[in-house]
Formats: structure tokens, sequence, C-alpha cells
């Protein structure tokens, strides 16, 4: 990321190229590196930043001087003092020299006037890598290579990826636009430019729809169809050239038409006009344009109800697809469809290769459809999953239906027991008759083979599960009603059964006393993974569990396992009893460190009620040993107990009162995370500690990143008292770890109104393109706006129309948030209610509550 806030994006075949090299090099040069040395200059590779400068500038050998150019990159900004050696050897008689130190300029450089003139010299190179690179560095340099713009458009025709001029010049801004449209409008010009320029263009919002309209009606095919994604991009906003699309949308070139369709539905409801073209498209000879026609007409749900007789046609055609086009457009009309209810029965009856989508759209007409249920419970068997969610809505999960599934879950194939089971439990309490059957099917052995991927979804593996382990889920739906079953469940002579029954007891909510009992019995078996999983189960329950404290305290002290002395300590944190205090404080004093870390934390659970180990704990803010922290469910790496410490210190609160000064002595530790846990601790027990704010915001530009990332969360925790710090919180939303990034956005989000500073550097974040983790930090960032107030209402709207599920679900929740001025988001939020993904359905269902003060129903 750019220090502008713009995402560099490198042509694959230029980043294949780059990659290679650089990673050979970083790893010849990892054991000599250091990276940072003195501040006025720093290393790397063994040398400092002056030492490579005259590398640069005498070296005779032309790999030395490569070298030293990638050095100055590596180092960025810290290198300043090399740009001069840098412009000189973009006169190098070595490409490739030329060609690094180009790169590295728009990392080292901060585009000032010689910086910009240098890299335009360079635009005129023989040779294509070095133009490539010059280009990419002048867009890095963002508005500050304005002066640029035009050399930019002069030369893009000579580029191998046209899409790094283009990529530049919007990352210049608002200077460019003029200068992309001219490139866009110029028939003289390579006409892959002009996509890649059709395709960059809606970067600028509105003023981009005229010139893609008007190209979107004159030029070939192939940009006709790039010029209508483009208006398609831009959104409802480009509601103005409808007839240009409607037009489009009876081309003779499918491309076209697929692109008109897609940019219809874009625009939603005021796209009204199109919908007779789109019902007609539905059976389009290209699958790809019903497709995106049935899209387009789902996004104009409120539209629809006229059109009703037309898509009922549909549904009695003989084509599948559109009969399928059909079913789903009807369903997004909702109860309003009601009419559609005997052509959808008929469809279903006629047609098997329809039944799933006939019963999905039953479900979204819901209890009007009532008349479909025996159609429906037929099919169970075939379709439980579908047939189970329109029940669901359709509110008509009688016994006699529950009855239906408890006999599939008797059927031959693992599989479809499990999908039997997890049907029943999308009926919630509904389920309860089901209670026998699934507590038998704790017993169920049956097993078959799935794909799972790991964590970040980077990796995937083949795991053999049985039946027996989606029943706790299932159970945990049906609620407090199967708690009785699963304690007799706990005396079971398999021992499977047993842990199964404890799982399930840890994820339900409801009185559950009566299981203590069993479980601490449990605490005593000789399987040691037995034991932990019955310390897991107690911890669950909380107070629940306070009769287990003597056995936890055995446990604690006594089990030969390390891990289960561990969950031990873990559960009575829990447990709320003030009695188990005393046991915990001389925990923080055992020989390992992994048992007074956990004791430590225990400690921190219990709250103020563990004021008597204040002096253990301060203690502890001297105990050099570490733990283990587990990034992911595969790689872990070692946290400082002191952080624990500092930790449990603050969550105790005011009564820790005693430990400021030890805690104030501690804001001098080595380690960065120490030092941020200290801080926040001195804040929760003195609101009107003057160190801990500075040491916050201080620590959000540490040279390690886990330091940031804490001190970014830590902020937030801090809520509307972190104000001070909204500067450098605004700062770290540009930080290399999309981490900080996500925990910074978190921290202003949890600021509240008085960030609205910090607004467009959100609005940036919630729209930025990054692939790896850019869910998670675009999600941060519309919450955060959700809590800044009715501002980020447009950006939020826009953000509905975001290719990215994550980004989609996360605007509506905002939205929400945001309450009462968020009604301009209604219409939008409506049309996105029936869309495939539950997570949305369920987050445009529950939006509007805040928005209008009314159920879902009403929406």
């Amino acid at each position: 990321m750019s220090r502008d806030g713009a995402r560099c994006e490198l042509p694959i075949h230029l980043g294949c190229y780059l990659i290679l090299p650089l990673f050979l090099l970083c790893f010849t040069w990892t054991a000599a590196s250091t990276c940072a040395g003195a501040e006025d200059d720093p290393q790397f590779g063994g040398k400092s930043v002056s030492q490579w400068v005259e590398v640069a500038r005498s070296d005779s050998d032309a790999e030395q001087r490569r070298k030293a150019a990638f050095a100055f990159g590596m180092l960025g900004p810290q290198a300043e003092q090399a740009v001069p050696a840098l412009i000189t050897l973009l006169q190098d008689s070595d490409d490739e020299v030329r060609e690094a130190a180009a790169r590295a300029l728009g990392s080292v450089g901060r585009g000032r006037p010689s910086e910009v003139a240098a890299l335009v010299k360079s635009l005129d190179d023989e040779h294509p890598s070095v133009v490539e690179a010059a280009a990419a560095s002048l867009g890095e340099f963002g508005p500050a290579a304005q002066p640029a713009i035009e050399d930019l458009i002069d030369a893009a025709d000579r580029f191998i990826d046209f899409r790094v001029p283009i990529e530049s010049l919007c990352r210049i801004g608002e200077p460019a636009f003029k200068p992309l449209v001219r490139v866009l409008m110029d028939a003289q010009r390579p006409e892959r430019l002009r996509i890649h320029t059709a395709t960059a263009l809606p970067r600028y919002g509105e003023p981009a729809v005229e010139p893609l309209a008007e190209l979107a009606r004159t030029a070939t095919p192939a940009l006709r169809s790039k010029a209508l994604y483009g208006i398609g991009e831009i959104g409802p906003v480009a509601s103005e050239v409808v007839p240009t699309l409607i037009e489009a949308m009876q081309a003779p070139d499918s491309d076209v038409r697929h692109a008109a369709a897609y940019s219809i539905g874009k625009c939603g409801p005021e796209a009204k006009a199109a919908i007779p073209l789109l019902i007609d498209a539905l059976d389009d000879a290209d699958r790809r344009v019903g497709d995106d026609a049935a899209d387009a007409l789902a996004a104009m749900e409120a539209e629809l109800e006229p059109f009703i007789p037309q898509l009922i046609e549909c549904l009695l055609e003989e084509d599948a697809f559109v009969r399928h086009h059909a079913a789903k457009v009807i369903g997004t009309v909702g109860p309003a469809a009601q009419s559609a209810v005997p052509a959808l029965a008929e469809m279903l009856r006629e047609h098997p290769e329809s039944e799933v989508e006939a019963i999905t759209a039953f479900g979204q007409i819901g209890p009007g459809a009532v008349s479909a249920l025996p159609e429906i419970v037929e099919r169970l068997e075939r379709h439980p999953r579908a047939a189970t969610a329109a029940i669901a809505r359709m509110e008509s999960a009688t016994p006699k239906v529950v009855d239906r599934l408890v006999k599939l879950t008797s059927r031959e194939d693992p599989r479809a027991r499990v999908e039997a089971i997890e049907a029943l439990g999308e009926f919630g309490e509904a389920a309860t008759p089901a209670l026998p059957a699934l507590l038998r099917l704790l017993e169920d052995t049956g097993s078959y083979e799935v794909e799972r991927w790991g964590s970040h979804g980077i990796t995937k593996r083949i795991e053999r599960v049985t039946v027996a382990e989606s029943v706790p889920a299932a159970l945990e739906k049906v609620g407090a009603a199967a708690i009785p079953g699963l304690i007799r469940a706990l005396s079971h002579e398999e021992k499977s059964v047993r842990r199964l029954a404890m799982e399930a007891l840890g994820r339900i909510g409801g009185p559950r006393e009566a299981a203590t009992a069993p479980l601490v019995v449990a605490l005593s078996d000789d399987d040691a993974d037995y034991r932990a999983a019955a310390a897991r189960t107690l911890a669950a329950m909380g107070p629940d569990a306070a009769d287990a404290a003597d056995a936890l305290v055995q446990m604690f002290l006594a089990d030969p396992e390390r891990n289960n002395r561990v969950e031990a300590a873990r559960a009575l944190g829990q447990l709320g009893e003030e009695a188990v205090v005393p046991v915990l404080a001389d925990g923080t004093q055992d020989p390992d460190p992994e048992v007074r870390a956990s004791a430590i934390q225990a400690l921190g659970e219990l709250g103020p009620i563990g004021v008597m180990s204040v002096p253990a704990l301060v203690a502890a803010l001297e105990d050099d040993g570490h733990r283990a922290e587990w990034i992911s469910d595969h790689f872990a790496t070692t946290a400082p107990i002191r952080l624990d410490a500092a930790e449990a210190l603050g969550k105790i609160g005011p009564p820790a009162r005693e430990a400021t000064e030890a805690l104030a002595e501690t804001l001098s530790d080595e380690d960065g995370s120490v030092r941020v846990a200290v801080a926040l601790a001195l804040w929760r027990i003195d609101r009107e500690n003057e160190l801990s704010l500075p040491t916050l915001s201080a620590a959000l530009t540490d040279s390690h990143q886990r330091t940031r990332e804490l001190a970014a969360r830590d902020l937030s925790a801090l809520g509307p008292a972190a104000s001070p710090a909204l500067f450098a919180l605004i700062a770290a939303l540009d930080d290399e770890s999309w981490i900080v990034r996500s925990e910074a956005a978190e921290a202003l989000g949890a600021i509240g109104p008085a960030a609205a500073d910090g607004t467009l550097e959100l609005i940036e974040l919630l729209l930025d393109d990054e692939e790896y983790f850019g869910d998670d930090v675009r999600r941060s960032a519309a919450g955060a706006l959700g809590k800044l107030g009715a501002g980020a209402v447009p950006h939020l709207v826009a953000a509905l129309e975001h290719p990215r599920l994550a980004v989609r679900v996360a605007a509506a929740d905002a939205l929400g948030e945001i309450g009462a001025p968020a009604r301009p988001a209604l219409s939008r939020l409506q049309a996105l209610r029936e869309e495939d993904y539950v997570t949305l359905r369920n987050a445009t269902a529950k939006a509007p509550q805040s928005i209008r003060g009314a159920s879902p129903d009403r929406f």
C-alpha cells in the first residue's frame, strides 16, 4: 500500500519476473540483514544506506548496482538520502539496474518534481520492463505525479501490459480523469488499451457514466461489453442511462447482452423499465444472459408484482433453465407472489429436475404457500435441506413433519442421516419431539470422508467424520429442552457418547447444575483427553458448575498432564468463586510456564473478586517465562507471561490500585506487547492515568507488527476515551499489516461520532481491493462507518453492491447500526433481502428494524 493509501497492483507477468529474484536475494541475505540500524543510516543486507550509495555510484559490477537499488527499495522512505543515486541509476547502461532503480524510486521517493521528472524520462527507455517500472512508481506518488499525466498517456500504447499506465493514472486521481476519457474515446488507440481504460474508469464514480454510455452505444462489441460492465460497477447512480442498457439488451452480440443484463441489475429498481426485456431474456440462447437477467429481476423485487403473470408463464416452459430462473425471481417477490403457488406446484410435480427451485420459492413466499406443504413433505427424503428451510419459513414445522425427518435419520447412507439431523436442527425448538431420536444418534458410528480447508483457506485435508458428530450442533439449536437427556447421556456406557454429550452441554445455554456431578466423576477418568473434555464443559457451564470447584482444584494441583492442569485453571476462572483465588495465586509460581500463565489468566477472568491475588500478579510482572500462543489451528508463537500478569491486573480493575507503581515501572519493558498490556491495565485501574494513552498511541508506530496490532486492539477497548489517539489510529489504517488496519478501523468505530475525521480513510479501506484477508479489513471498516453516523450512509449504500459477500453483509449491518438516518438505504436493502446467501438475507432483514423501528415482516 502506498503512503497515500492506494494499493499497487503489479501486472502478473512483471510480478512473477520480479518476485523470484527478490525472494532469492532476500533468502541469501537473511542471515546478514538487519533491515534497521542507526536511525540516521539504516542498514540492509549488512550495509548501511551510505555504503549502498557508494556501491551505486562507483561499483563496476552491474549486479552490485542492482542490489544497491533493490536495497533502497526494501528500506523505502528510510533510504531517502539515496534518491540522487537512484536518479543517476536510471541512466545506467544495464537495463536490469535501470528497472530496479525505477521501481525503488517509487518506494523511496515522495513525488518531488525531480523524482517525477526522472521517471518521466524513463518512460522513453528502450527496455519495456524499465518503462513499466517507471510508470508503476509514478502511480506510487499519487497526486504528486500529476505533471506526468500526459507523458503516461503518450507512452501508454508502447506498454506490454496496458494495465500499468492505466492503474498509475487512476492513482494520480481526479486530474487524470479527462485524459483517460480521451484514451477511452480515441478509436486510433489499441483496443486492449481502451478496454483496460473502460475497466478502470468506474473508480471515478458518477462522472464516468456519460463517457461509458457513449462507448456502449458506438464501439465494437468487446468495448461495448466492457463499458456496460463499467456502468454496472458504478451502480444505481448510473440509472440515467437505462435507455442505453435497454438498447444493449437487444444487441445481436451475446457478450453485450450479458453485460447489459448485469448492469441493469446493478442499477436496481431504478431500471424497472427493463423488466419486460429481462423476462424475455430468461430464455436467451446464451445461458449467461439468462442468469444475469434473473439476477437483475431479483434486484427489482418491489417492482415485479405486476409481472407475476408473465413469470408464471415461464414456470411452464419446457426449458429447465427458464423455469429455474422464473422460480428464483418469483421467490424474491415473497408473499406478494402467492398467486404463483399453483404453477409452482405443477412445476414441482411435472419436472423432478426443478424440485429444489420450486421448494425454495415456496419457502420465500412463506405461509401463503402452505397449500404446497404436503408436496414439500413428500420430498423431504430427496431434498432435506431445501425442504426443511422452506417448511421453517412457512412456519409449518408440525409434529408430523418432524416425525418424517426423524424417520429419515434411519436411512442407510450416513451422509443422508447427517442431512436429516442438520435439518431437524434448523427447526429449533419445534424439533423438541425429535430429541429421543437425536440423543440415540449420539451412538451412530456411521462415517464418511469430507474435504476440509485449513486456516484462511490455504490448505486442504481429507477427514473422516461420524454421524454422531453432527448431533451436538443440532441439539444446541433445539435448546434447553435437550439438557435432561444429555445429562442422562453422561452415564452412557460408551465414552464416545459421553464425550459428545459433554460437547453439547457446553454449547447449550440454560440450567445445567445437574450435569456437575457426572462431570466431576469424569475428571478422575483414566483417559487424559476425556478429563480435559470434562473440564472444558465445566468451564462452559460457568457459575452453574460451582459445585465442581474442589474437583477442579485437585485436577489443577495434581493431574499428571500439563494440558489438563491448564484446562482446570481455565475452568476455575469461570466459576466466579472467590474461594479458588488462593490456589490460583499459588499457581502463579508453578515451575511450568504454561501452568503459571493459565493460573494468571484465570485470576484475570475472576475480575474484582481476585483482588487478593494482586501481590502475586505484581510479582509475575517480573516473570521472564513464555507460553505458547496459538495464531491458528496449526501455528503457534510465544508470548511473555508478564503480558498475562498485566492483563489480569487490568481485569481486576480499580481494586488493583496498589499495583499501579509496579505497572508504571513495567512500561519500560523491552517487549512491546507487554508495554501495551500495561498501558491498558493502568487505564482500567485508573481512567485518569496519564501514561496509558500516550503509550498506546506511540505503540501504533512500533517496529514490531504484533505490538502495533495489540495497541490498536486495546485502543478499541477504550471506546470514546481513545479519542486523543484519533489521528494516530487514522494513520494506522495505512499500516502494512491487515490486522493492524482492521483493529484500527474497529478502534475508530469504538470512538464513535467523534472519529468522523477518519470517514474518508475508512471509506477508502472499505473499497480497497486487497485479495488476501481483505474481507476482514473491509468488514471492520464497514462496522466503523456504521458507528460514525449519517455521513457514512451513501458510502455504505454503495458498498451493498460490492462484489464480495462479506462486504455486503457488513454494510447492511452497519446501516442498521446507524438507524433512522439510513432510511435512504431501505429500497436497496429490500432488493437484497432474498439473496441466495443466508448471512446476507439475515442482515438485510434485521437492518430495517433499526432504521424503521419495525419488525422484518413489515419491511
